[in-house]
């Protein structure tokens, strides 16, 4: 009786011993993982302040364009190393070309057909204050009186 429960008590642990140097073989006690993130870039743009409407003169139609007196002040905030955009659209029929002034390193930035695209350099990790002046061409379709604001704007990341 002695002999078969040593028989036994044997096989069990070399059964044991067996299944636990293939289970460390197939489910090793370490295990190395690698991680990686990608960070997809973003640029954000608060505006402070901004003309709501555009007041068209006789003398400004006499002239030719309108040097708007309210400039818009944005806040804006980039994880770009490249920088980012600032997108403009134009009321065609009201504005035939928009000279933004203000903008860091360039005196004016010049767009005409209702749209235009500025990039800016650097990485903004924190809010970066831009105050933007306009000199509105009027165009073909603009009369005096006062008129809803022309130009939408619109940041993005390069």
């Amino acid at each position: 009786m002695i002999g078969r429960v040593t028989l036994h008590l044997v096989a069990w642990c070399v059964a044991f011993l067996v299944l636990s140097v293939l289970t460390e073989e197939v489910y090793p006690s370490s295990v190395q993982l690698k991680v990686s993130a990608t960070v997809l870039k973003k640029a954000w743009m608060r505006v402070l302040t901004a003309p709501q409407a555009l007041s068209i003169t006789r003398a400004d139609l006499d002239r030719g364009y309108v040097e708007v007196p309210e400039s818009t002040v944005l806040l804006v905030r980039n994880n770009s190393p490249e920088g980012f955009a600032i997108e403009l659209q134009s009321d065609p029929r009201l504005v035939a070309e928009v000279a933004l002034l203000g903008l860091p390193g360039a005196d004016r930035a010049v767009f005409s057909g209702g749209s235009g695209v500025v990039t800016q350099p650097g990485y903004f990790q924190f809010e970066t204050r831009l105050e933007l002046r306009w000199r509105l061409r009027l165009g073909p379709g603009a009369a005096e009186g006062l008129h809803p604001w022309p130009v939408q704007l619109q940041v993005q990341a390069v």
